[in-house]
């Protein structure tokens, strides 16, 4: 039931809480005051209550006194019914020394005070007794009863008009005080609208300063955490407008995803060339939210999960359809990049087309391919023109070396003379032949 209570109170505004705490304390110190001084004056009485009965039973036994030794039984029965009353001594008897017994009673007065008064103090009714004995000789006993009734009444009311007058103060205290903090917390409420526009991003809103010394350092410290905060957000606006200038001005696709594949932001040439959308639709969707091919999708997942679950930067080989139609083969690097708690907290994609490189790639490799062939068949014409030349020179090797020297002559003087030239040549005379004159015509 307290945290209960508790919880309902911190659910309240500020000026009810102050209220209501002003409230009960006030409350409490009402009802304490009220029981201290209703205990401590019914103390005070209970004292003064025994004293008085004892005083009134003298006034009663001196009054019946004369009566009594004279036997006068009618006189202290009209005196005794003069005397009671519903608000102290309502009964009162007398018996002699025969026991015959004289007695006035009437109905005491009813209270109007709750009961645990009179049982914390004791007061409640009273007895007492006393013999009267004149000369020594015995008359009587007299008896009175007295109700302590009418004091508590008594002061019970004056408890009440009291407490009924210090209640009408409290509440006048009580509402006071509500003015003046419901004038000094008013001021407070120029927070709300101005911390909601912060919270909202309206980053240039201030506060009015007050002339209250309690509020003016709030309110001159939430100006200035404000300033601080504009500040701060145009700087970083200022720095993520030249990184995303920077990105767009890269041809290669470029993209942001979280830990789950969600993304977080892109570069325009992968918005427009691989999506055909603003990169603003692309943000907080996945591939398979945005790829048309569903295979291609879980494939760009599955690599996203296999370079996060690495570590490390991965590069794949895949080829894409562009939005105009065109296939492309991008090679593409994803990086993880961790967060303030050293966890992955998603991957950086940089996205290159290598169509015309791998084409390039592949055309070089086909002239490469083309000129080893040409090279084969050179190489295998060298070595066909070896073969036959060296056939040549063992035929050449094997007929007659004054033919093969004539032969190599002619060729020499046919160089050296011209053509239309007639001479001589001498050779050595072979063993068998003795000397040849040969006329050399060129052919």
């Amino acid at each position: 039931m307290v945290t209960s209570m508790v919880s309902s109170l911190k659910s309240r505004s500020l000026f009810r809480q102050l209220l209501l705490a002003n409230c009960v304390i006030l409350a409490l110190s009402i009802v304490a005051f009220f029981l201290l001084v209703m205990v401590g004056m019914l103390t005070m009485q209970k004292k003064r209550f025994v004293q008085d009965n004892l005083v009134r039973l003298d006034d009663f036994a001196g009054a019946i006194a004369d009566e009594a030794v004279i036997g006068d039984d009618a006189s202290i029965e009209r005196y005794f019914r003069a005397r009671v009353s519903s608000r102290d001594v309502f009964q009162v008897s007398w018996i002699d020394r025969n026991d015959k017994i004289i007695q006035a009673k009437i109905e005491p007065e009813k209270s109007t005070a709750p009961e645990w008064p009179v049982t914390v103090t004791g007061l409640a009714t009273q007895k007492n007794s006393k013999k009267l004995n004149f000369g020594g000789v015995f008359y009587g006993r007299l008896t009175t009863v007295t109700t302590a009734v009418a004091m508590v009444n008594t002061i019970w009311g004056a408890l009440i008009r009291g407490t009924a007058g210090i209640v009408v103060l409290s509440v006048i205290l009580l509402i006071t005080t509500a003015l003046v903090l419901q004038g000094n917390l008013a001021v407070l409420k120029d927070l709300t609208p101005c911390a909601g526009g912060l919270a909202g991003g309206d980053f240039a809103t201030r506060v009015p300063l007050v002339s209250q010394p309690e509020f003016e350092p709030i309110f001159e410290a939430f100006n200035g955490m404000a300033a601080t905060i504009q500040q701060l957000i145009q700087r970083i606006e200022s720095e993520k407008q030249f990184m995303q200038t920077m990105i767009n001005s890269i041809l290669d696709l470029i993209f942001i995803k979280n830990r789950d594949g969600f993304y977080l932001g892109c570069n325009e040439a992968f918005a427009v060339n691989f999506f055909g959308k603003p990169k603003e639709q692309i943000v907080s969707l996945t591939d398979v939210d945005i790829v048309p091919d569903r295979d291609l999708a879980e494939l760009f997942c599955r690599q996203d999960r296999e370079a996060m679950a690495a570590g490390s930067a991965c590069t794949s080989e895949d080829s894409i359809t562009l939005i105009d139609g065109s296939n492309a083969l991008v090679e593409t690097i994803k990086i993880p990049f961790y967060g303030q708690d050293g966890n992955i907290a998603g991957l950086i994609g940089i996205a290159r087309d290598i169509t015309r490189r791998k084409q390039a790639e592949a055309d070089l490799f086909e002239h490469r391919q083309q000129l080893l062939a040409v090279n084969q068949t050179l190489e295998q014409r060298v070595l066909d023109e070896v073969q036959k030349n060296r056939e040549k020179e063992q035929m050449l090797l094997q007929q007659d070396k004054p033919a093969f020297i004539g032969q190599l002559a002619t060729g020499f003087v046919y160089a050296s003379v011209g053509e239309g030239t007639t001479f001589t040549v001498k050779l050595p005379r072979p063993p068998v032949c003795s000397g040849i004159t040969q006329r050399i015509t060129p052919p």
